[in-house]
């Protein structure tokens, strides 16, 4: 879907520029922006705005509590 885009692209820019042409760029070139988005970095980006929003390294559950005293190794 994103090499369709990109030749579209390519074949809008050789055309004479008019405000259709120019509408249709953009379109593309906001198609192409999401497409990008949505395959390589949406999770990153959600991943981010959590780590940012709570305020700690693990944005979706809280540390998990220590061990009871029963399952440290190395104590009989």
């Amino acid at each position: 879907m994103v090499g369709v885009a990109i030749w579209r692209l390519i074949v809008l820019e050789d055309n004479p520029d008019t405000t259709i042409n120019l509408e249709l760029v953009r379109g593309w070139l906001i198609l192409v922006g999401l497409l990008v988005l949505g395959y390589t970095g949406l999770a990153t980006v959600q991943d981010l705005l959590a780590m940012w929003r709570t305020g700690s390294a693990l944005p979706y559950a809280p540390p998990p509590p220590p061990p009871a005293d029963s399952q440290t190794r190395g104590q009989p």
